[in-house]
């Protein structure tokens, strides 16, 4: 469970997008035209010894994100947001991902999820402009249409 409790921050600087872990030394870093974070697999609703706490591991995602020098312009939440789909877990990861200092949150949950709302899908405008504005020239919209 080494990856447990982190994330990736992506940073795009003269059309070249890098990334570093968590915990990297980041002093050096530059903002670049867009910087994100990635966070996947909360599985919120697990139990087992790998991992007993995940409501904890993903708050100190949240910690870590919201210590972060340079605030993220937004979050991406990828693969398994919940273990058993239950709503009371996507309600907590709601209210988890709610203490971020970060306001634009999206999640685009992995193959064995039910795709969520088309609002949480959909890249806000202000983000997109963003993304327009660094020299990316698309970016494919999360689907609802069908289960992925």
């Amino acid at each position: 469970m080494a990856w447990a409790g982190t994330g990736v921050i992506w940073t795009l600087s003269g059309g070249v997008l890098n990334s570093q872990a968590f915990g990297k030394n980041t002093a050096g870093s530059s903002k670049g035209e867009l910087n994100f974070v990635q966070i996947s697999d909360s599985h919120i609703g697990f139990t087992k010894p790998a991992n007993p706490d995940v409501s904890a591991t993903l708050q100190a995602t949240v910690d870590k994100i919201n210590a972060l020098p340079l605030a993220p312009e937004f979050i991406i939440h990828t693969g398994d947001i919940s273990h058993t789909a239950k709503a009371e877990e996507f309600d907590s990861v709601e209210g988890i991902l709610r203490g971020s200092r970060v306001t634009e949150i999206f999640m685009f949950p992995a193959s064995t999820m039910s795709p969520l709302t088309m609002e949480n899908n959909i890249l806000s405008a202000t983000v997109k402009a963003r993304v327009a504005a660094a020299g990316i020239v698309s970016i494919r919209k999360a689907s609802t249409s069908s289960v992925w």
